[in-house]
């Protein structure tokens, strides 16, 4: 409010001046009541009135203005921001608020139809669609299944709050801060789980006032710590789960899916961390967006950061992956298999010191850039070594590969029909590894312009049936080993809920690794 009645006594020494000069003192001094008068009744009509979207006060309404405020609003600091009371009405911090500031930021209104999306370094806003409901859960003693589920008197599980559905719903189911010893499953519970559109969602997320991410703890005897199954429009936000070695998989996306989104959560443990997987048809639409997955561990089968088998529009992005997988077989950041018709997307991920690979594309058509890979047993794997009729597609470009682990691949090109590899860079030790790896033959592949410096070899050929392109001949060199960049695992790993800055951004890392090594 002080910013507004520095507005009204600026406009009033403007008025005063200007007519005293012209008409005389009387008459000016007469015009400047007036003008306060009129001035005042703004100030009391105040409370009606939405606050300033450019919430940091930088000169631009941008993402960073839904982070400070949610900083703010969550008791944070901030001296150049406007009032937490954003809509005026002398109640704050209100869910009120946080409402009426995300539908005031993306231009909507009750009666419009929410569009969700993601700024460059924003995250998905929850935001209520008029009728959607919203219910808060919280540990017990303070949960109880018996209370109203408001935030003063919270319900202790989603099971409590879904209790009598009878359909999908719309609304927002958010956890207090704390402790949660017990898997999240409604499904089991025949209880219908989802929401009824993607302007409609049913959202799990973080309470927006929790300092540290809700954390759920998985009992042993529970396989997933989320299941996804037979479920649509589903938003999962800012939570913390954590896994025993061995159970199946943190988050679960099974059967007749669509429309999911897992952003900003922390997942460590099982032996996957998001396994998304079509059973009688293809699951649609899941996209994986700045999570921190790490830790996966199954010492007799597959382990991976990501799974995903027979689902279409898959697109992971942002991710820090960490330490998935504990054998050299089926342990990888990402596995993506079974299916060359859908569309996968691979963007701006962290994957660092998996089992073996960092990303293995077999079937599928690809878009796979600008991820930073460290410490790969073999970095990218393209298509299927022994073929299955799932062979990738698409282009892999301008991602950065550094320091190789045995046994010390970039690149392994396998069926890759049709397929674009180019503009990627690669650093190694020294006398360290293979830059590429050619196990099988490939019609119509295309190897062009990477760049790869200190590698042992530039080609291995594995399989006799493979064939030797001139690969030199489309502008790829193998250099003399240059300085490896560092990677900031520690502070990659330590994101705090809501925040992403400068040094989790994978694509601005590409970018410096490309101007200090330019072309």
């Amino acid at each position: 409010m002080t910013g507004f009645f520095r507005s009204v006594a600026g406009l009033s020494r403007f008025f005063g001046r200007t007519h005293c000069r012209a008409r005389g003192l009387a008459e000016g001094s007469a015009l400047v009541a007036i003008t306060l008068i009129a001035l005042l009744a703004l100030v009391l009509a105040q409370p009606g009135k939405r606050g300033d979207t450019d919430f940091n006060k930088d000169g631009i309404t941008d993402s960073r203005d839904a982070m400070m405020f949610d900083h703010v609003i969550s008791g944070g600091e901030c001296e150049t921001c406007d009032s937490i009371d954003f809509n005026r009405d002398d109640v704050f911090p209100s869910d009120a608020d946080t409402q009426e500031f995300y539908a005031a930021l993306l231009g909507t209104h009750e009666t419009d139809p929410v569009r969700l999306g993601a700024g460059e370094n924003g995250f998905t806003p929850v935001i209520l669609q008029r009728g959607g409901f919203e219910a808060f859960v919280a540990p017990p003693p303070t949960g109880d299944d018996a209370n109203p589920g408001t935030r003063e008197k919270p319900k202790a599980s989603i099971a409590g709050v879904m209790k009598g559905w009878r359909e999908p719903r719309h609304g927002v189911i958010y956890y207090m801060e704390g402790t949660y010893e017990y898997a999240i499953r409604g499904q089991y519970e025949q209880i219908p789980f989802g929401g009824i559109s993607r302007e409609l969602p049913l959202t799990l997320a973080a309470d927006p006032q929790a300092r540290e991410r809700p954390l759920i703890r998985v009992p042993e005897n529970e396989s997933f710590a989320l299941r996804i199954a037979d479920s649509s429009h589903v938003r999962v936000q800012g939570l913390a789960f954590d896994c025993v070695e061995n159970q199946q998989a943190v988050i679960d996306i099974a059967g007749t899916v669509d429309d999911i989104l897992i952003e900003d959560c922390l997942m460590k443990g099982g032996s996957v961390g998001v396994r998304v997987q079509g059973l009688d048809q293809r699951v649609g639409t899941v996209t994986v967006r700045r999570n921190i997955i790490e830790g996966q561990r199954n010492v007799e089968s597959h382990s991976q950061g990501v799974y995903v088998s027979n689902a279409q529009r898959v697109t992971i992005e942002d991710n820090v992956f960490w330490s998935n997988g504990s054998r050299d077989t089926f342990c990888q950041g990402m596995y993506l298999v079974h299916d060359s018709l859908s569309e996968r997307v691979v963007r701006r991920n962290w994957i660092g010191d998996p089992g073996f690979a960092g990303v293995q594309a077999r079937g599928g058509t690809y878009e796979v850039h600008h991820n930073v890979f460290d410490r790969c047993g073999n970095a990218l794997g393209i298509g299927h070594p022994m073929g299955f009729g799932h062979d990738a597609t698409g282009e892999f470009y301008e991602n950065v590969i550094l320091n190789p682990k045995a046994p010390g691949w970039g690149i392994a090109l396998q069926n890759m029909n049709q397929t674009v590899v180019r503009d990627n860079m690669l650093f190694a030790p020294e006398g360290v590894g293979y830059m590429f790896i050619r196990e099988n033959p490939s019609v119509g592949g295309d190897v062009r312009n990477n760049r790869g410096y200190g590698f042992e070899k530039f080609l291995e050929i594995s399989n006799p049936a493979a064939t030797s392109e001139k690969f030199a001949d489309n502008g790829n060199v193998l250099f003399r080993a240059v300085e490896i960049p560092k990677v900031p695992w520690n502070v990659l790993r330590a994101r705090a809920m809501r925040q992403w800055g400068y040094d989790h951004d994978a694509y601005k890392f590409v970018q410096a690794v490309q101007r200090v090594n330019p072309w």
